[in-house]
């Protein structure tokens, strides 16, 4: 019996054996078949059937329109204004003038802002000795952005010798201040 047991073991993992090795052994390769062009298709023969009966129609529902927020004013772009000094054209610091006489001062000054100069744009005294016989409020002459222009104030040297100065600054149509101070500085003697 212990034989037949052995025999049957045998035949069973004989055959197993084979089956695994007929699954595992290579396949012949598939032969090349050229591709053959696609059949032309005749639009107006064709016949499209339905698949699936069809369904009830779609209803379109109208939503009520939504708010559209106003959209805020941009702000407009503003200027900003400048002014660089160039040179004395006349009476350079320290320059000795007799008591009493008029000075005629110029400055050569540059509008390196992108403002142009209005008739509300100043000049007023900010520093220094009395304004030499002049008025503390000068119009600043009009210049286009980006242009040269030369400001003047005509004053009177005071009567008593020794050194004056006075510092001017610019100021714009709102009363803001811009650009650097340009000053006037003479010896009276």
């Amino acid at each position: 019996m212990k034989t037949a047991r052995i025999y049957f073991f045998k035949l069973v993992f004989g055959l197993l054996l084979a089956a695994l090795m007929n699954a595992c052994a290579s396949q012949p390769p598939t032969p090349f078949v050229p591709p053959t062009a696609p059949e032309q298709i005749n639009p107006i023969a064709t016949e499209i059937r339905l698949i699936a009966p069809p369904t009830a129609a779609l209803q379109s529902t109208l939503l009520p329109p939504s708010e559209t927020p106003t959209p805020a004013p941009s702000p407009t772009p503003t200027c900003q204004p400048n002014l660089e000094f160039l040179t004395d054209l006349t009476y350079p610091d320290g320059t000795v003038v007799a008591p009493g006489s008029i000075v005629e001062k110029q400055w050569r000054v540059l509008n390196s802002g992108s403002c142009n100069w209005n008739t509300g744009y100043r000049l007023r005294l900010v520093d220094g000795f009395s304004p030499l016989g002049a008025a503390p409020e000068q119009a600043l002459y009009p210049a286009l952005a980006g242009s040269e222009t030369t400001l003047q104030i005509i004053f009177s040297a005071p009567n008593e010798p020794g050194l004056y100065r006075s510092s001017w600054q610019a100021y714009d149509s709102e009363g803001a201040p811009f650009g650097v101070p340009i000053f006037i500085e003479i010896i009276v003697q």
